[in-house]
């Protein structure tokens, strides 16, 4: 049980979820005692303490903390399927997924389910 504080610049957590998922994400987070920063980043992290700063100017305000775990811009990341690919001789290596872009996970799964198809 720790308590979980979730940091966006946006304002509003969630901003790619859409319709009764959003709904439900806002709720599960608030019966769980989440706290959500909107329209704030994180200025910076000194040990257990983080200064959180008004996303568009103004103050800041620094809080402790027992760890912080960083979400940032996804990257595509290809290295294995490079590989496989130059050591495959005669199979066909078939990248999906976040290793060709970032995407949402039905894109993924559906890149997944066609790779699936053509083997």
């Amino acid at each position: 049980g720790a308590s979980v504080e979730i940091v966006t610049p946006h304002p509003y957590l969630g901003l790619g979820v859409g319709g009764t998922r959003w709904i439900q994400l806002t709720q599960r987070l608030a019966t769980k005692g989440a706290t959500v920063h909107a329209n704030t980043t994180v200025a910076r992290v000194d040990g257990a303490r983080v200064e959180l700063a008004n996303a568009y100017g103004g103050g800041s305000v620094t809080t402790d903390v027992d760890a912080v775990v960083v979400v940032g811009d996804s990257v595509a990341n290809d290295k294995l399927a490079r590989e496989l690919a130059s050591t495959a001789l005669d199979r066909e290596v078939i990248a999906v997924g976040d290793c060709v872009a970032p995407r949402r996970l039905e894109m993924a799964v559906l890149e997944g389910h066609r790779a699936g198809r053509r083997i």
